[in-house]
């Protein structure tokens, strides 16, 4: 158990004071970063893109890692090729990341609390399902079964 510093009662009028002049001195704050110039609307959603290095180059290397791996497998099995549904979703979940991370999303989440849950829903809600969707069986196996993470998974969605 922690114990607290105890503040005599008396000092308790100077202390609220000092805490009242720190919050009224205190200027505005933004919650991550700078606030646009513009309101958002329509077109800056849509057309105000960022190309970050950070997020832009993890992005474009996973859709040529993946795009190169399945032209492999499909050339070693002629006859058991990669659908493309799952190439599709794979794409697509990177694509819903990269919409959430670098569209005009990107430019209002610091601003407008909305915003910024749409862009949590993007990379939370929509791209680990399409990301799931398009691994391969093998892969989803290797990952959960009887590993570290397969335990915890296991553990986690039967506690019992």
């Amino acid at each position: 158990m922690t114990s607290m510093v105890a503040v005599p009662r008396r000092l308790w009028p100077a202390a609220s004071g000092a805490v009242g002049l720190v919050a009224a001195a205190a200027g505005p704050v933004a919650a991550h970063g700078s606030v646009p110039a513009d309101p958002p609307s329509a077109l800056g959603l849509l057309l105000g893109w960022t190309f970050e290095p950070a997020v832009t180059l993890p992005l474009l290397v996973a859709v040529v890692v993946w795009l190169r791996l399945v032209a492999r497998v499909d050339r070693a099995h002629p006859t058991n090729r990669v659908p493309r549904a799952r190439s599709v979703a794979f794409l697509a979940g990177l694509a819903a990341i990269a919409v959430a991370l670098m569209s005009g999303i990107d430019a209002y989440d610091t601003t407008l609390f909305s915003v910024h849950m749409v862009q949590h829903l993007g990379y939370t809600l929509i791209a680990p399902p399409l990301l799931i969707l398009g691994t391969p069986h093998w892969a989803l196996r290797w990952m959960l079964d009887g590993r570290a993470l397969g335990r915890l998974v296991k553990q986690v969605a039967r506690p019992i």
